[in-house]
């Protein structure tokens, strides 16, 4: 919805920009002691990493707020809510990898703050 109420005024990259930057802040504040621990990892892989957070993050959602300016904030929440339940059919299609109880729990939690 505030996607919606920003078409026009705002540009959907500087939206996306903000939106993960605070997203960024909070996740690395709760983080840090898991972190340190993956550093070494995270350090070898770091350019993998920025094309991952490129690709995924950034093109879709600023693709995401493009598209808020030809539909409604219905149809992208409904979009974006079903972007879960396609990784989850995708994962086992593809990987074989069941769906955890735990995924499922995260997933309604996540839904139900849509209504």
């Amino acid at each position: 919805m505030v996607g919606k109420l920003a078409v026009g005024h705002v540009s959907p990259m500087v939206l996306n920009f903000s939106r993960w930057t605070i997203a960024l802040i909070i996740i690395c504040a709760i983080s840090v002691p898991q972190l340190k621990k993956d550093w070494p990892a995270l350090r070898r892989n770091w350019l993998l990493m920025l094309a991952f957070g490129a690709i995924g993050y950034t093109a879709f959602n600023g693709f995401l707020y493009t598209a808020l300016k030809y539909t409604s904030a219905v149809n992208g929440a409904i979009e974006q809510g079903g972007i879960p339940v396609l990784i989850f059919i995708l994962n086992f299609l593809l990987f074989r990898i069941p769906v955890s109880a735990i995924q499922i729990v995260g997933f309604a939690i996540a839904s139900s703050a849509w209504r």
